[in-house]
């Protein structure tokens, strides 16, 4: 990929040395010999007079040495923003048609030097236009801490330049960015920026900005703040809320599972079914997600009867909800459902959901439903003493391990240990030590 730019002093430069051309003489009476240096250093522009005395100079030169060579004035006007904007829009047009993995392993090397390019002609739009590229790119392949290091990058070169609308949305996406990542304090200090903002952005921008926060108090445990501003958050965006069935379920949802987290469980209950009735068929990815809701709650109380009765809608619902094309919520509802299967007594149900939440947590790259799947999986195939099974499971989470989808030193891995040593197989427990080892040191 022809990341190079050839400024007007490169291009005099080199041109002047492969005629033999010395600088005093191309300087001749009009300009000086330092001018030329400072030219060919990029330390001085060409201006177009300058292009016209150079041309005629080399041309009367080559004529007296006998050289067979012409060169007119616009051979300098080849700017070098000229050339940076063709290099940059191809370069971006390059990324913009590959995946985000195949950026990673192919186009670090380019990226770097596309970023030295704009460094060092200070192009801070292009930077930012190219950080903001990258950072999306990542976001949307589950690659967040990729995505936060190029969305770090876009906002520092964002001064000036953006817009508060657009400049509140990239604070939003470096929120969201920071949520997945846990970084909760700092996903509220970007929240708190945008929010300052709120009376020259659209209202929209304002209460996704807000409603995240909600996020991460909520995420904090800090289930009264959550509690607070939405209370706030409902009064100053009542018809944006009543006007969308998006927003009423997200606000309704957080709401129903603060309560259930502070032990309200009827107010949570009664919550969670005032939102079924208000959700039609055309909403049942958030049907969905209410039945897993009422379902945790009432495992939370051990009621065996709601537990067997709303699996029974979730598994009734579940052939039309896998038709669908867009799915953000499944890892959650397959480990409540698999969840909910055990507490029912049915593990095959149960076996069949959880493995379900483990091959779609992977792909979202959520840890907790990733380690919670497998635990609870790990249980029901020990209850069940399928030890052949038990060894798949063991294989696939070292697996996961080893692509730091887990951290290595879960608590999973002594579990998976303890069932070995409860049945002397001693060869397996020195495979999983050695192996955890390994990724420790490398």
């Amino acid at each position: 990929m022809n990341l190079e730019i050839v400024t007007p002093g490169m291009k005099l430069k080199e041109l002047r040395e492969k005629l033999g051309i010395k600088q005093h003489e191309l300087a001749g009476n009009q300009i000086t010999r330092n001018l030329i240096s400072m030219m060919e250093n990029d330390k001085a522009s060409i201006t177009e007079p300058t292009a016209k005395i150079l041309s005629e100079n080399i041309n009367h030169i080559c004529k007296n040495k006998k050289i067979d060579f012409n060169v007119l004035p616009d051979f300098f006007e080849d700017t070098v923003e000229k050339q940076l904007e063709l290099v940059f829009q191809e370069f971006i047009l390059k990324i913009t048609n590959e995946e985000s993995d195949f950026i990673k392993e192919n186009y670090e090397q380019h990226i770097l030097k596309m970023e030295d390019l704009l460094i060092r002609f200070n192009d801070k739009f292009k930077k930012y236009s190219l950080y903001k590229l990258l950072g999306d790119k990542y976001y949307e392949s589950n690659d967040y801490e990729a995505a936060y290091t190029y969305y770090i990058k876009a906002y520092e070169n964002s001064y000036s330049l953006l817009s508060k609308e657009e400049y509140c949305r990239l604070l939003l996406t470096l929120s969201n960015c920071c949520i997945r990542l846990k970084r909760y304090d700092e996903s509220i200090y970007n929240n708190n920026l945008a929010i300052a903002n709120k009376d020259s952005i659209s209202k929209e921008l304002a209460y996704n900005i807000m409603f995240n926060n909600l996020l991460s108090y909520k995420n904090m445990n800090n289930r009264e703040k959550v509690l607070s501003e939405l209370s706030v958050l409902e009064k100053n965006f009542s018809d944006e809320i009543n006007k969308s069935v998006k927003r009423k379920f997200e606000c309704m949802t957080i709401h129903g599972n603060c309560l259930r987290e502070l032990n309200k469980f009827n107010e949570a209950i009664k919550k969670y079914k005032q939102l079924l009735d208000l959700l039609d068929l055309n909403a049942l990815e958030f049907q969905m997600v209410t039945l897993c809701n009422l379902l945790e709650t009432y495992i939370n109380i051990n009621d065996r009867k709601n537990i067997k009765m709303y699996l029974n809608k979730s598994l009734g619902l579940m052939k039309r909800y896998e038709e669908l094309s867009h799915r953000p919520y499944s890892e959650y509802i397959y480990y409540d459902i698999g969840i909910a299967a055990r507490r029912a007594g049915d593990d095959n149900i149960a076996i069949k959901y959880l493995d379900k939440g483990i091959k779609y947590s992977r792909v979202s790259k959520n840890d907790q439903i990733l380690l919670n799947s497998f635990e609870e999986l790990l249980e029901v195939y020990i209850n069940m003493e399928i030890a052949e099974e038990i060894d798949e499971l063991k294989n696939q989470f070292l697996e996961v391990m080893s692509l730091d989808l887990l951290n290595v030193e879960c608590i999973l891995t002594l579990k998976f240990i303890k069932y070995y040593n409860s049945i002397k197989d001693f060869d397996t427990i020195n495979q999983i030590t050695e192996f955890v080892l390994s990724l420790k040191t490398r």
